[in-house]
């Protein structure tokens, strides 16, 4: 039996987020999360990395609150660390660190950094965090990175989805259970470690020259409209190629194994994406909502050197 449509677009995010990674390292995980509730809390890793990994969360969110957490409302050690997404849509990584200083610190010793790019409810939102030595780095969409020097490692304690178990004794007059409502995906790869200053880096290999990429006729333009009926023209035609040269080149390795996975379907999601009505846009963005089996989704374009490409399906 074949899976629905809406199946079919539920696989592609996720696809899309654990291919959107760098290729060294092996792959500590990836899983998916349906928090119920603000009680929801499920053990992600015993041991999380400290530093040199990659973590990707394809957010999904109804209520805002905690995404991750190492420590819950108890005192912190060194390097403890949570994800939040707040009442705004902004996502937050903060780290407990009080003797070292940074732009990002606060009175209680937490360093938070807050993201420039809000996630709505209800619309997938990809959140990448890179870890490299001591250097952390933030980045929600097509946002301007946060960056933080943090001057060590992190703990590399228990990682908690949602609600961290051990906050009960602190009462209900506290927020003891925090946890986001709605769907995540997670995946974590660990990254080369980053050389000692007195260590010089490996040489790369040279690059073998790349054949150039045929591209159809369709290409971004100025015209918001005519990319989104040439991302459906080339969806129906099943020209995948077509499909790859109006999406933003962030996201063009990713969508095209994620459709080359089910070229079948190509022609079905052209016929949703007819269907499609604008939703909001701005300078620099824009969103289509499309109804497949009675869910509403949306498509996002977004606006980059003066021409409009498709960022997500």
């Amino acid at each position: 039996m074949r899976p629905s449509y809406l199946g079919v677009l539920v696989v592609l995010m996720l696809i899309l987020v654990t291919v959107t990674f760098p290729a060294e390292g092996a792959g500590e995980l990836s899983e998916g999360f349906d928090l119920d509730g603000p009680a929801f809390g499920r053990l992600l890793l015993e041991a999380f990395p400290q530093t040199d990994f990659q973590l990707g969360l394809l957010v999904g969110y109804t209520r805002p609150g905690v995404i991750l957490d190492t420590v819950g409302l108890n005192a912190a050690p060194v390097g403890a660390w949570a994800m939040l997404v707040d009442g705004e849509g902004h996502i937050t990584f903060q780290v407990y660190a009080p003797e070292l200083q940074s732009p990002w610190r606060a009175d209680s010793g937490w360093h938070v950094m807050r993201s420039t790019q809000a996630v709505a409810p209800g619309r997938p939102g990809i959140i990448t965090l890179t870890v490299r030595g001591l250097d952390i780095e933030l980045s929600v969409e097509l946002g301007a990175p946060q960056k933080l020097r943090l001057g060590r490692p992190l703990s590399g304690e228990s990682v908690w989805v949602g609600d961290f178990p051990g906050d009960n004794h602190w009462g209900e007059e506290f927020n003891i259970h925090p946890a986001m409502t709605g769907r995540l995906m997670v995946s974590l790869k660990r990254l080369a470690p980053t050389p000692s200053p007195t260590e010089a880096p490996p040489t790369p290999p040279p690059t073998p020259p790349t054949s150039p990429v045929t591209i159809s006729a369709t290409e971004p333009g100025d015209d918001l409209a005519v990319v989104a009926a040439g991302v459906e023209a080339a969806l129906k035609a099943g020209d995948l190629e077509a499909v790859l040269a109006l999406t933003h080149p962030s996201r063009r390795e990713a969508l095209g194994v994620a459709l080359a996975a089910s070229v079948d379907d190509m022609p079905k999601l052209g016929e949703w994406l007819a269907g499609r009505k604008l939703a909001s846009q701005t300078e620099a963005q824009a969103e289509y909502e499309v109804t497949v089996e009675e869910a509403l989704l949306c498509v996002q374009f977004a606006e980059s050197e003066g021409k409009w490409w498709l960022l997500s399906l």
